[in-house]
């Protein structure tokens, strides 16, 4: 994308350093590595234990039908629509847990477990975490505060399918109609629906480093840094002493 921060390179070396991460804290789940760009994931795969690469399907759907003009949203839904058709081990699957490649999710285990307990178990659709409250905008400042975070988030594979990739064509991420839009657009209207969860019951741990920077004041480049952990000590907090505040 013509604003991405990290070169091909770099972003390489950092899908190779998260999926070490993911092959020692999650030896035994089935991982697919779906990418869009045309790139040689040779080096990427021979990184990884043979032991992993049993559980690990790379799957390169190439560049070709993909519309850079959008933005990363559209790509981003149409790159999830063919890892759904063409991939073995999703063709065997329910559900799934996305997780954004680029970065580790360091706490991974607990939402895999809740994903899985909530979808797969208790019949649940979604299971994603949104932001929606209006402090923002009472201080007159001009940041978002009514979103999805779609960078982890688990979904049965009927619902992406029938509700998200139908919209996919509303995006457009330079006039600002985003994914992270779309999944609270979807989800607004049906707050009182059982069988959608937005909201986790923790905050999830990422690593790396932050792909674009946001003029907030909560916003750290860096994902594990001090800022970054005190965000995440306060949010979690908030989520057991005002779980109604969508912090």
């Amino acid at each position: 994308m013509p604003q991405a921060r990290f070169s091909p390179q770099e972003r390489e070396e950092m899908y190779i350093n998260t999926l070490r991460f993911y092959s020692r804290k999650l030896p035994d789940h089935p991982l697919v590595f779906t990418d869009n760009s045309g790139w040689d994931l040779n080096r990427i795969k021979s990184s990884l234990p043979d032991k992993y690469l049993l559980n690990t399907e790379f799957l390169s759907v190439g560049p070709h039908g993909f519309d850079i003009s959008r933005g990363k949203g559209y790509n981003e839904i149409l790159l999830m629509e063919r890892a759904l058709e063409q991939s073995v081990f999703l063709r065997e699957a329910r559900a799934f847990l996305k997780v954004t490649g680029r970065y580790p999710v360091f706490n991974i285990g607990y939402f895999l477990d809740c994903a899985t307990w909530e979808i797969l178990e208790n019949g649940k659709d979604l299971y994603i975490d949104i932001k929606d409250h209006d402090l923002y905008r009472k201080l007159g400042l001009g940041w978002s505060s009514h979103f999805a975070d779609v960078r982890l988030f688990g979904a049965s594979q009927a619902f992406f399918l029938n509700y998200v990739v139908p919209e996919k064509y509303k995006l457009n991420d330079n006039e600002g109609r985003l994914f992270e839009g779309l999944m609270y657009n979807l989800i607004k209207p049906q707050m009182q629906n059982r069988q959608l969860v937005y909201r986790f019951d923790r905050e999830p741990h990422f690593g790396g480093l932050e792909g674009s920077l946001i003029p907030a004041f909560s916003f750290a480049e860096k994902q594990n840094s001090f800022k970054s952990r005190m965000k995440r000590l306060t949010g979690n907090v908030l989520r057991k002493v005002a779980p109604g505040f969508l912090f």
